[in-house]
């Protein structure tokens, strides 16, 4: 609710326009004249009341001290309001540039804690060094932990950091709370000493150069990443898993709890007319099914060899999710059992990036 200015005070306002809807205030035309807008009780209590809804909604109590621009408990009433409206894991922009081989610059945007308990503001962009020990800032400070140096062949957290007075930050860190980080001399030195505000923002290849391995983040989906050249990961001498389902490691292609995308490509050496090969992948949390069962989350199928030793190939793009220690699973199976598949099978993912949900750790 609130009152309209040209209903409460008729002739004693100016007329609406786009900049005012409900009138506009004036001076009296003449002192005394009485054409002026009044500032009396309904006026007040109109304004008083919202800033009242403010400090009832955000569930603070008055200080008794009238606000100021250094402490004001309508502010602060307002901004526990917005933040207790965004979504669970909000996050906007902070995607990442890739400026060089250890180079890497985070984009102005802001994010949610990853308890949810705050929102954390990164005004502008911000480059790192990755294999540089960490300090304060940009311009190519260093961004990773010196007890995690030197670098290894892995992905990196990256993550968004801040003070308790908001100032915030970037890091490098392994652990999935950026503990190694929160533990550094140098950012507690610096301030940053509450380990409850940081969110991870991405995974950052590194390979053991070291270096950033070619990457790209979209500009448009902060989620969604692409791999330079496309990532191979090889199962070279695929067996049959008659009983169970067997794990590939895509950690070199895809981060923990990440949505790959890829080309599955299956060989197999089929060498009697009539020979045939499946194989079924899944996620860990989809159900594990014989691929000769023929009902599967996705299968490739390659029968009927037409001549002997004839060495056949089958593609098909899908995505798949990693589990947290980065895994897929496949279950082969051909027609010659347990003793049929040769040197010369194979089941390759071509890995043309990964979409990242941003929420788990």
């Amino acid at each position: 609710m609130s009152i309209i200015l040209a209903s409460v005070y008729p002739g004693r306002v100016n007329p609406a326009t786009g900049a005012y809807p409900q009138g506009e205030v004036r001076n009296e035309t003449v002192l005394g004249s009485g054409d002026g807008t009044p500032y009396d009780e309904v006026w007040f209590r109109d304004i008083s009341g919202f800033f009242q809804k403010i400090i009832l909604d955000a569930g603070i109590t008055p200080s008794g001290v009238a606000d100021t621009a250094l402490v004001s408990d309508y502010l602060t009433g307002l901004q526990s309001i917005l933040e207790s409206r965004l979504a669970r894991g909000a996050r906007e922009g902070c995607q990442a540039v890739r400026d060089g081989l250890q180079e890497l610059t985070t984009l102005p945007g802001s994010a949610r804690t990853a308890d949810d308990s705050a929102q954390m503001f990164l005004a502008a962009s911000l480059q790192k060094t990755i294999n540089v020990a960490w300090t304060e800032g940009g311009a190519g400070n260093g961004g990773t932990p010196s007890t995690l140096l030197p670098l290894t062949n892995q992905m990196y957290r990256r993550f968004l950091v801040a003070k308790p007075d908001g100032t915030a930050d970037i890091c490098f860190d392994t652990s999935a709370s950026a503990a190694t980080f929160f533990a550094d001399a140098t950012a507690i030195a610096a301030g940053f000493t509450d380990a409850t505000l940081y969110r991870r923002l991405s995974y950052i290849p590194v390979s053991a150069a070291p270096s950033i391995e070619p990457f790209s983040n979209s500009l448009s989906d902060w989620r969604v990443h692409y791999w330079g050249d496309s990532v191979n990961v090889a199962v070279p001498a695929p067996v049959n898993s008659a009983s169970a389902r067997l794990a590939v490691d895509m950690s070199a292609a895809i981060p923990p709890s990440c949505m790959g995308a890829a080309y599955a490509e299956m060989t197999a050496n089929l060498v009697t007319s009539g020979d045939n090969a499946r194989v079924s992948i899944t996620t860990e949390g989809q159900v594990d099914r014989d691929p000769s069962g023929g009902i599967l989350t996705l299968t490739i199928t390659q029968r009927n060899s037409s001549q002997d030793s004839d060495l056949v190939s089958e593609t098909i793009y899908g995505a798949w999710e990693t589990n947290p220690a980065q895994q897929i699973f496949y279950r082969w199976w051909d027609s010659k059992g347990t003793t049929g598949v040769t040197a010369y099978s194979a089941l390759v993912f071509r890995v043309s990036g990964w979409t990242d949900p941003g929420i788990v750790a």
